[in-house]
């Protein structure tokens, strides 16, 4: 079962983004759409499922510089709202949420890291994904802790990860 669905997900910067959907459609480029509208295009028609047991604190998403990585995370937790597209975690429709259930969501079932700049560098990868958790009181910080003490190697490969591929993590400072 996905905990988490993307359908179709897409974003336009611009005042116009039918326009852009059209060029789109008719295969245009991001650049050509940009030329020939002044629509940039974020995300475009991107579809994913997260199954349970592939995640359980940290999602990444990798790609190239300017491929859309942080459009879609924040697409993904609505710190911008989508063009177009459907968003569902666990059983909720986020791309469908008022303010106030969107609040509600943010509070109880997401969080972001904003990249690197933003992590306490005397904690763990585990323990700075969970620090909303813990500001919060949250109960499931404890699941959390148990998780990162159930693999020894969990920090230790982040961190492997993290100096191995340095020109992909400067990459991800927007």
């Amino acid at each position: 079962m996905a905990k988490i669905m993307v359908e179709n997900l897409s974003k336009i910067f611009g005042n116009n983004p039918d326009k852009a959907f059209a060029l789109l459609e008719e295969g245009y480029t991001k650049d050509e759409v940009m030329e020939k509208t002044g629509q940039a295009v974020g995300v475009y028609n991107a579809s994913f499922t997260v199954d349970k047991g592939e995640i359980f604190v940290i999602m990444v998403i990798m790609g190239l510089s300017g491929s859309g990585k942080s459009t879609v995370i924040r697409c993904l937790n609505r710190l911008i709202d989508p063009t177009r597209g459907k968003i569902v975690i666990g059983d909720q429709e986020v791309s469908a949420m008022d303010a106030d259930e969107l609040r509600e969501f943010r509070r109880h079932k997401q969080s972001m890291v904003f990249q690197r700049f933003a992590l306490f560098p005397h904690r763990t990868v585990v323990e700075n994904a969970a620090f909303g958790l813990e500001i919060w009181g949250d109960d499931e910080i404890g699941a959390v802790m148990e998780m990162n003490a159930e693999d020894p190697d969990y920090e230790g490969n982040a961190r492997t990860w993290v100096e191995n591929n340095q020109d992909i993590v400067e990459n991800w400072i927007p």
